[in-house]
């Protein structure tokens, strides 16, 4: 099972604003936006968590530092009309308002905003992602498993 934007929509809250990358992309993986270097796979999202300010900071520089990461979603607990004309500018998607609504959340708080908050979305949004089956690849053309010890499929 391969999760797409749709999806960690679902897992963490908030609204997916498409740009760049449509919201049927499928995920394959995480990063710290600080960490995040190089574009994967063009087929495939990286999510992106950080501060608003460090996002804001690194699209406005221009340069290669900035292509890389609009190619990125960048998944925050903020939304306010400032940060969606920085995306929309700069063409990114992301996901804002993470932690409002999600189904499953162990608290009702409300979107998860600030230093503790961007380190817990990461971390929530880190276990989603690892929910998926063992063994399987998102990046497998037909998505078939791939066995640990070379033995084929479990009796």
């Amino acid at each position: 099972m391969t999760l797409d934007l749709r999806a960690i929509v679902r897992a963490v809250g908030g609204e997916c604003l498409a740009q760049r990358v449509p919201e049927h992309t499928p995920v394959d993986g995480l990063a710290r936006l600080g960490e995040y270097v190089v574009v994967g796979s063009t087929d495939f999202a990286t999510l992106l968590t950080g501060p608003v300010d460090e996002l804001r900071a690194r699209l406005n520089a221009g340069g290669g530092a900035a292509e890389v990461t609009t190619r990125a979603v960048f998944v925050s607990g903020a939304d306010d009309p400032d940060l969606r004309a920085l995306l929309a500018e700069h063409r990114m998607t992301a996901i804002l308002g993470a932690g409002a609504s999600a189904s499953g959340s162990a608290s009702g708080d409300g979107a998860v905003r600030g230093e503790g908050g961007e380190a817990a979305l990461h971390a929530r949004v880190a276990a989603r992602i690892r929910r998926r089956p063992t063994g399987w690849s998102p990046r497998a053309r037909k998505c078939s498993p791939r066995w640990r010890d070379g033995a084929g499929p479990p009796p």
